[in-house]
């Protein structure tokens, strides 16, 4: 009895892991999406930042 119920926890534990590996891995891939997404914007917003600092007339 003992045996199956250990047996039984110990199988519980390992699929509430597998299902925390993937979602932290779900995880890690929005990351890295979001990482790329930032690169993507990061020149553009740059550009437009000097733009405008270059635009504002100074006092």
């Amino acid at each position: 009895m003992e045996t199956m119920t250990l047996a039984r926890a110990t199988a519980e534990a390992a699929a509430d892991l597998r299902t925390k590996e993937e979602a932290l891995q779900a995880l890690e891939e929005q990351l890295i999406r979001l990482q790329l997404r930032v690169l993507r914007l990061k020149p553009p917003l740059v550009h437009l930042q000097c733009q405008l600092s270059s635009s504002t007339p100074m006092p």
